[in-house]
């Protein structure tokens, strides 16, 4: 679940308009609902507080298709280009004024999915 919400961050990060500060992630896995709101931080990264959920808080910083993320004491960079290609993940996206929504498919098994939807406060004025 860690990749495909570290794909999914970035993705996001890229899309929100100018000025959002705020999203909220709703990823449902079958039965299994997390729901985690990032709020963008003043050194950039994107922040994840631990709740019910996470266990830990994890910072996203996004930088391109590199992601760095901070889960503690522990730090870990990954570069997603593999992933962020045309083809190599197999999703539908759908735009919505306030968001996005994913329909994250298993390319072994089709019945295995995963829905994820993203929703951004509108930017303040």
């Amino acid at each position: 679940m860690q990749e495909l919400l570290v794909i999914i961050v970035a993705i996001v990060t890229h899309l929100t308009p100018a000025g959002v500060t705020e999203f909220d992630l709703q990823i449902i896995d079958g039965d299994q609902r997390v729901e985690i709101q990032l709020t963008k931080q003043a050194d950039g990264g994107w922040k994840a507080p631990s709740g019910k959920d996470l266990v830990e808080s994890w910072t996203f910083y996004v930088d391109g298709t590199k992601v760095t993320t901070k889960d503690g004491d522990k730090t870990t960079t990954a570069d997603l280009a593999k992933h962020l290609t045309i083809g190599a993940m197999p999703f539908k996206m759908m735009h919505h004024v306030k968001g996005l929504d994913f329909l994250v498919e298993d390319p072994e098994n089709k019945q295995d999915s995963r829905v994820v939807k993203a929703r951004w406060k509108a930017a303040k004025q």
